[in-house]
C-alpha cells in the first residue's frame, strides 16, 4: 500500500515545477529603466552690485608746460619814449617740466551689474600727491646811452619757478565686463585738483659809471610771485578687478588727467611786466584693495 503511494509527492512535485514555468512563460518581460543622471546645481556667479570702499597707492608722470614772458620797455621804468637809453628787451621761455612723484589715497563707490556679465559703477576718490618741478631762466641785457655812445648798465634776470599738484581727485563712471570674479572696465569722468605756480624774478644789475653819479655798483633786487587754485578738469582710463577671499578684492588702474592751468602776472626789479603759466596733465597707475559691503554672489541666470 505505502509503496504505492510513494509516487504521488514527486508528481505533485513536477506538477508544481511545470505549473510554474507554464505561468512564467505568460507573464510579459521586466523593464529595467536606466537611472536617471542628476547634474550638480551649478556655482552662482560672483556679484558685482553693492557699495564699497577702499584705498590705493599709485605713482605719476605728470608735466606742467609752463611759460613765462617779460614785456620790454623803458629800464626802471625811467624816462619817456624819447629816453636816451636803451629800452630792456623782451624775453619769453617756455618749458616741458616732468611732475613725478608717488600718489596714494582712497575710494568710495557703488555697481550695478546686468545682463549678467554687463558691470556699470560709479566711483569717486581723492588723493595725495607729491608732484613737482623746479627750473630757472636767465636772460641777460645792456642799456647803451645814446647821449655819449657808452654802456649805462649791464644786468641779468633769473626767473626761478616751482610748479606742483598739491593733491586731486575725481568723480568717474565705470563701465566693465565681468568673468564672474574678474572685471575688466573702462572710466572717464571729472578730474578736480590744487595745482601752484610759484618764483622769483631777480635781477642782478652792474654800471659801469657812465651816466651816474658816483662809481660804478652792483645791485641785486628780486620780486616774488605766487597763484594756486583748485581746479576742474577730465580723467580717462582703464582698470581691472578681481575677487579676493572675504569680500576683499584687489584693483590695477592707469588714469591721464588733465587739471587746466594757472596764470600769475607780476613785476620784475627791472620794473618789466611778466606773465607766467602753467598747464598741468598726470599719468598714474596704482594698485589697491576695495572691501564690498553686498554678498558676492548671485544665481545671475
Amino acid at each position: 500500500m505505502l509503496r504505492c503511494l510513494q509516487p504521488i509527492p514527486a508528481c505533485a512535485t513536477l506538477v508544481l515545477v511545470l505549473g510554474s514555468a507554464a505561468f512564467a512563460a505568460d507573464l510579459p518581460a521586466p523593464v529595467y529603466k536606466a537611472p536617471v543622471y542628476k547634474a550638480p546645481a551649478a556655482a552662482p556667479l560672483y556679484s558685482w552690485s553693492g557699495f564699497y570702499i577702499g584705498g590705493n597707492v599709485g605713482y605719476g608722470w605728470g608735466k606742467a608746460n609752463t611759460d613765462i614772458a617779460y614785456a620790454g620797455g623803458n629800464v626802471f621804468g625811467a624816462g619817456p619814449s624819447g629816453d636816451p637809453f636803451d629800452p630792456l628787451p623782451a624775453f619769453a621761455h617756455s618749458d616741458s617740466g616732468k611732475l613725478n612723484g608717488p600718489n596714494g589715497g582712497g575710494q568710495i563707490g557703488y555697481n550695478w551689474q546686468f545682463a549678467p556679465k554687463g558691470v556699470f559703477g560709479i566711483e569717486a576718490d581723492l588723493q595725495a600727491t607729491r608732484q613737482k618741478n623746479s627750473n630757472r631762466f636767465t636772460d641777460s641785457f645792456s642799456v647803451n646811452d645814446h647821449s655819449d655812445n657808452t654802456t649805462f648798465l649791464d644786468g641779468t634776470t633769473a626767473t626761478d619757478y616751482e610748479a606742483k599738484i598739491s593733491w586731486f581727485g575725481t568723480v568717474r563712471g565705470r563701465l566693465g565686463y565681468a568673468w564672474n570674479g574678474v572685471l575688466l572696465y573702462g572710466t572717464g569722468g571729472l578730474a578736480y585738483g590744487k595745482v601752484g605756480l610759484s618764483g622769483t624774478s631777480a635781477t642782478t644789475v652792474t654800471t659801469s659809471g657812465a651816466g651816474v653819479v658816483g662809481p660804478p655798483f652792483t645791485t641785486v633786487a628780486a620780486n616774488s610771485f605766487a597763484t594756486s587754485a583748485v581746479n576742474l578738469g577730465w580723467t580717462a582710463g582703464a582698470g581691472i578687478e578681481g575677487a579676493l577671499a572675504n569680500n576683499w578684492t584687489w584693483k590695477a588702474e592707469y588714469l591721464h588727467m588733465d587739471l587746466g592751468s594757472v596764470s600769475v602776472t607780476g613785476i620784475a626789479p627791472t620794473g618789466a611786466t611778466f606773465t607766467a603759466s602753467s598747464k598741468f596733465t598726470d599719468d598714474i597707475v596704482r594698485v589697491g584693495l576695495n572691501y564690498r559691503f553686498a554678498p558676492t554672489s548671485a544665481a545671475l541666470y
